[in-house]
């Protein structure tokens, strides 16, 4: 285990959230995706498996993510998720 999984501390299902129509990802500001959905919570879709998303944003604006090894959730923000792990740079 890293010494950032050990001070990872997940934050608390209420905690409001965007998710991208493009990509399916997560991030704590809308700004941080290429196509905001709207507004959700962390407890609409922690604890459940994620549909199989694209691992990288479709209009490639981001390149460093995250993917919750527990569910598979694709965040911009580790803190959105249980037990994140960065998500490779596609080449």
């Amino acid at each position: 285990m890293s010494h950032h999984d050990k001070d990872h501390v997940p934050m608390p299902l209420n905690t409001p959230a965007f998710s991208c129509t493009g990509c399916g990802a997560v991030a704590l500001n809308a700004d941080s995706l290429c196509q905001p959905a709207g507004r959700v919570r962390k407890s609409d879709w922690c604890g459940t498996e994620s549909i199989d998303m694209p691992p990288f944003c479709l209009n490639d604006r981001h390149t460093l993510r995250y993917r919750c090894k527990k569910c598979g959730r694709i965040s911009i923000d580790a803190p959105l998720l249980c037990e994140p792990e960065k998500v490779p740079v596609k080449e």
